[in-house]
């Protein structure tokens, strides 16, 4: 039977659909007829054309591919015209065929890296052009550069197929002799890893790095998996390899090269080492060792077809490109670089003219020119940009009434079903489907309209998502390293020493060596990793335990009382609010429709998720208090938007209350934008606003002439009085003093209320707060993201120079970070006299908050172009227009906080760069390496959120639940003191609290991981941890998976943890507090505190064929004889028999114990 597809996937399927429809509906037409007339012709046809609006361009050139199955070479200007190209083009052509020849990023001359996927996504495009017949956009700037020569790029490319034999160790030479990295796990584009017949290469072409399984010396399967979890995701036929750079050079070549270097480059080379690359800037360095190169064009086959797309400005672009690449020629060749001929790197126009003279071409124009042939199309912009739908409607009704057929475009499938809710209604004949089309067009010829949603509905263009590569998978903040601080729950904190391999009675395993207080030390067998968790709470070390004192039973006991009574505090708020009467406002109107259609991007799950809790929330009689958790540009603003709108149309007014007047005056702006098309007054006050102003508005709230009020704790003041009010919105409520949330929290049970943080929460934490506090967190960062391209350089001149005046060129706006109060004003003389036509602001925590935030709002408005301050805007201002961050001194900073500073900017659709500006590199310490390397190879989207931030979670929690419980949280660990938060929500909550069994076992076998299946100790320590807090079958079997998945087949000493993993889950269920293992007798002994009945003991022996005996000592106990079954079967019987036993206990009824 097969599977019956969502309403998502018909939505997507009917998208295909409708441009499948479209294509074909205008190759049918004269125009596009003619077209392909005139392109059979002559193989350098040169037809000039008119009349191309919007995507019609990308339709039409979907009608010339599949009817001529010829390769297509589209260039534009400018590269950022590209990537959206590619995409509107993949509406219209299968995705496979359509690639993006990416220029380098970096120009001639520059003594900088290529990104790995850059190079890896160019060479995919030009290989393509070799092998098959692709449509391949390229920009002038990666049409200039030339590249590798077609027979050398077919020499350095592998393809690995399955069924094909191969010999594993040449694969893993040709690897390392094409730049990538050899390491223990692949996590990163570059890297591949051998583990016996298993080569994971992660190659800079794909999406997904792939698993390749040999069985002997054949392929026996190649599989793309998951970078978070090493997960297999889906077989694969073939994976095609590409070397990591465009110029291959060996080792005697770039020796002899090395020796053209003047000693003043040693810290460039120091450079190189540090980002794990051979040599910066060697495709300018190449020439230089006789390496040999080609132009793109010489890639294409005769019969490709070439578009100029805006010819015009062409020659101009070739012209700009090299102008810039003969000033960096002269600039490395002052600073003692050697330099080859600029021909021997770059295409000219004409040169580039006279290469194409061969291809059909066909040239694009805006409009007609005089003494020109033309073919018009006569395709044009559709003029329907308007928020009111009966105007949308009228439109289309025209449309409809010529006899076109009209179709929608939607970007996603929520988009789709509001848009068509609103403009469907009596009109069957109009189609909707999901799809990204970059601008909707009309075309006569074919008696055709596709409208877009972003077009009809916002003022903005929707900006487009780009599939970026899955991230870097950073490590757990649960896995162990030497040294680091653990705590044990019965013995308090202390230091791991590493994994152990112990013999008891003859059998081996692996033990947790952690050494306490007086030098006095514990072993931890891998079944109680359980009761050890990585200790994180305080950025200070923490004091080492004492084995047999009583201080770490009192901290414990200190934190439960606290816990309590801050949870009888949350429980107590939130249970009056349910009880309370509250405003329960009516279901979506069209109105609510229409803004969240205007919403100019496309919302993430999590945001919908988070909607639909908020509008449930409000449509209720009870009264809201819901907290939403989420970085800084994740979306949480527009669900204020939406929520605020809800009540204001049904009639409510709302209060939006910030933490400092500049956050008042950002939101005053958006809510101000997002409203402005509906009959909507909104107001603010705050001290930006003057004394008259202020009563004026004051008396619009109490009369009901304003329905929405922002401001600061301005509102919160006595003369502030609502005519109606029902929604109030909180921003960062742990910023605002204890005065003011005094004065919150009474609101708290009156009004619906929702507060929003940027501070990330721990997942634990949310668990254990979800019965005390409704909360919706958003963890998804919006799709329309550019990663940021982030640089480590040492502090120079020209680094700031390039940096500041690229920004400022493109109207943009800078942050430099110099975190030296001291010496700021110093750092803002050098940057006046370095930039002189720049102008500059400063701001410190040291100045007072009434000038901090005069000198915060004059750059939110870009009265000037670049903040200098302190790691003071480490949090909270969000302006769009701050693309390029400059950090001096990184090295003296941590990953959250650089994680954190860096994510100030990229908050638009513009690339965004981070500079991380050090002192020489051999003068940095092992340490600050590894963590500035780390962040220049973060780049993913929501890199560290969860994991290598804790930190920055634990600041988190102390903000959420006050200093005080912070001090508890560094005085037990972050794990436990959510266990025991946990445990007290749940308590006052009336939920039984069942105490949970710590099993002993004592199983007669090896138990261990040999270092020949998983040779990286950490991955063994990973596996340990991870079968310890496995808390059913499921969870072992998946991971048993995963591990036979990325490891091979499991050895015995392997399998034995597995089973026993399972073991113990079912003798916490039996209430085993001991099992042993001893020949073909299991030995299981009850916890003291386990009631056992006469039912009970009928149901265990019922469960299993097997003889037991039952006795009691101090607790009850059981011998169950294997008979042989073991020797037989392995662990794996005792696994079978401990499991049907602990399925056995049903509810009982009530009974005497025995």
């Amino acid at each position: 039977m097969k599977p019956t597809p969502s309403s998502g996937q018909w939505d997507f399927a009917i998208g295909q659909f409708m441009l499948d429809h479209i294509r074909s509906r205008i190759t049918k037409t004269n125009a596009v007829t003619a077209l392909l007339t005139a392109l059979g012709e002559a193989q350098n046809k040169t037809v000039n054309v008119s009349g191309i609006e919007g995507s019609f361009f990308s339709v039409l050139i979907g009608a010339l591919y599949y009817e001529l199955h010829r390769p297509i070479l589209i260039v534009v200007p400018d590269e950022d015209d590209a990537g959206p190209l590619q995409s509107d083009l993949k509406n219209f052509i299968a995705p496979a065929n359509v690639f993006h020849l990416n220029w380098r990023g970096i120009y001639p001359f520059q003594m900088k890296t290529t990104y790995f996927e850059t190079t890896g996504s160019k060479l995919e495009s030009l290989y393509a052009l070799l092998n098959d017949s692709p449509i391949v956009v390229a920009s002038v700037a990666s049409l200039a550069e030339r590249t590798i020569p077609p027979t050398d790029l077919i020499g350095a490319s592998m393809q690995i197929t399955k069924g094909e034999e191969r010999d594993m160790a040449a694969i893993a030479l040709h690897l390392s002799d094409s730049g990538y990295r050899r390491s223990r796990m692949v996590e990163e584009v570059g890297d591949f890893a051998v583990r016996g017949g298993i080569i994971d290469i992660f190659p800079a072409s794909s999406d997904y790095p792939v698993r390749i399984e040999f069985f002997g010396d054949e392929v026996d399967s190649i599989r793309e998996f998951s970078v978070a979890n090493q997960r297999s995701l889906q077989d694969i036929d073939k994976v095609l390899l590409f070397p990591r750079r465009e110029f291959q050079m060996p080792d005697n070549d770039l020796k002899h090269l090395l020796q053209k270097f003047p000693p003043a480059q040693e810290e460039a080379l120091h450079q190189g080492l540090l980002v794990d690359d051979p040599l910066p800037g060697l495709e300018w360095l190449a020439p230089l060792s006789g390496s040999t190169s080609a132009a793109v064009v010489d890639y294409l086959p005769d019969n490709a077809i070439i578009v100029l797309l805006e010819s015009e400005l062409i020659e101009g672009k070739f012209n700009e490109f090299e102008t810039l690449s003969i000033s960096h020629r002269e600039s490395a060749e002052s600073e003692g670089w050697p330099v080859c001929e600029l021909e021997k790197l770059l295409d000219s126009f004409d040169k580039f003219s006279k290469d194409i003279e061969r291809f059909s071409k066909i040239l694009p124009f805006p409009f007609k020119i005089a003494g020109k042939k033309f073919l018009d199309f006569g395709s044009y912009r559709p003029t329907i940009i308007s928020l009111k739908p009966e105007a949308i409607r009228n439109k289309i009704d025209e449309f409809l009434g010529d006899g076109a057929a009209v179709f929608v475009a939607c970007d996603n499938v929520g988009q789709k079903d509001r848009v068509e809710e609103l403009l469907g209604e009596d009109r069957p004949e109009l189609t909707f489907g999901v799809s990204r089309l970059e601008q909707g067009f009309v075309y006569p010829d074919g008696n055709l309209a596709v409208l877009t949603d972003h077009e009809l509905f916002g003022h903005h263009i929707r900006r487009r998502p780009r599939r970026f590569k899955e991230g870097i998978s950073l490590p757990d903040y649960r896995s162990l390293n030497a040294n680091d601080y653990v705590v044990h729950i019965d013995f308090g904190i202390g230091q791991y020493n590493g994994l152990q391999t112990i013999t008891v009675e003859g059998r081996r395993r692996d033990c947790l060596c952690i050494d306490y207080k007086d030098d006095d030390r514990i072993y931890v067998p891998i079944e109680q990793f359980n009761r050890v968790q990585k200790y994180s709470g305080s950025e200070s070390r923490p004091q080492l335990s004492k084995l047999g004192g009583t201080a770490w039973k009192k901290a414990v006991n200190r934190a439960k009382k606290a816990v309590m009574e801050m949870a009888e505090e949350l429980i107590a708020i939130y249970a009056r609010r349910k009880v309370s009467p509250g405003f329960a406002f009516p279901p979506d109107t069209d109105w609510q429709k229409q803004i969240e259609a205007s919403f100019p991007y496309e919302e993430t799950q999590d945001q919908i998720s988070a909607m639909a809790e908020i509008k449930a929330d409000m449509e209720s009689s009870a009264s809201m208090d819901r907290l939403i958790c989420g970085d800084v540009g994740y979306g949480k603003t527009e669900l204020a938007v939406r929520a605020a709108f809800k009540a204001i149309d049904a009639g409510k007014q709302v209060a939006l209350i910030a933490p400092t007047t500049v956050l008042a005056q950002q939101h005053f702006d958006t809510f101000k934008e997002r409203m402005a098309e509906f009959p909507i007054k909104i107001q603010m006050l705050s001290r930006f606003v003057d004394r008259a102003r202020q009563k004026k508005i004051l008396q619009e709230i109490s009369a009901k002439n304003a329905d929405m009020i922002i401001g600061t704790h301005r509102l919160l003041g006595k003369d502030v009085e609502f005519a109606d009010i029902g929604l109030l919105i909180i921003d960062e409520e742990q910023r605002f003093g204890v005065a003011h949330k005094e004065k919150l929290k009474r609101w708290r049970t009156v009004i619906d209320i929702l507060t929003l943080t940027a501070t990330p929460i721990p997942r634990t934490m949310q668990l254990s707060l979800m019965g005390a506090r409704d909360m919706s967190i958003i963890n998804t960062p919006p799709k329309d993201r550019r990663p940021i391209i982030t640089e480590v350089s040492p502090f120079s001149d020209k680094i700031i120079l390039e940096a500041v005046l690229r920004e400022v060129d493109r109207g943009g706006q800078i942050f430099f970070v110099h975190n030296r109060v001291q010496s700021i004003e110093a750092i803002h003389r050098y940057l006046q006299k370095l930039l002189p036509s720049v102008s500059f602001g400063i701001a410190h925590g040291q100045m007072n908050e009434r000038q901090l935030e005069k000198i915060m709002h004059q750059f939110s408005k870009a009265e000037f172009q670049c903040l200098i301050s302190t790691t003071i805007i480490e949090s909270g201002l969000d302006i769009p227009a701050v693309n390029t961050i400059i950090i001096h001194r990184a090295d003296q900073l941590g990953l959250a906080q650089l994680y954190q500073l860096r994510g100030r900017v990229g908050r638009s659709d513009r690339q965004a760069f981070a500079y991380f500006l050090i002192p020489p590199f051999r003068l940095l310490s092992d340490t600050a390496k590894r963590r500035l390397k780390a962040m220049e190879e973060f780049t993913a989207l929501g890199s560290g959120f969860h994991l290598a931030l804790r930190d920055l979670e634990i600041r988190g929690a102390g903000n959420l639940l006050g200093s005080k419980q912070h001090g508890f949280i560094e005085e037990i660990g972050f794990d436990l003191y959510c266990r025991l938060l946990d445990e007290a929500v749940a308590e006052l909550k009336g939920e039984e609290i069942s105490e949970e069994v710590d099993t002993k076992l004592a199983l007669d076998c090896d138990l261990y991981v040999p270092e020949g299946y998983i040779p990286d100790k950490d991955l063994r320590v990973d596996l340990y941890r991870r079968l310890a807090d496995a808390i059913d079958y499921g969870n072992v079997d998946s991971i048993f998976e995963e591990t036979a998945d990325r490891f091979g087949k499991p050895p015995e000493t392997v399998a034995n943890l597995f089973e026993m993993s399972k073991i113990r889950i079912a003798a916490r269920k039996l209430g085993l507090s001991r099992v042993s293992l001893k020949g073909e007798k299991i030995l299981a002994e009850f916890s003291s505190g386990k009631q056992i009945t006469r039912n009970m003991v009928a149901g265990l022996v019922k469960a299993v064929s097997q003889r037991i005996e039952f006795y009691s000592t101090e607790n009850f106990q059981m011998d169950i004889s294997l008979d042989g079954l073991r020797g037989k079967n392995g662990l794996s019987a005792v696994t079978e028999i401990i499991r049907n036993m602990a399925a056995s206990l049903a509810p009982q009824k009530a009974e005497s114990v025995l």
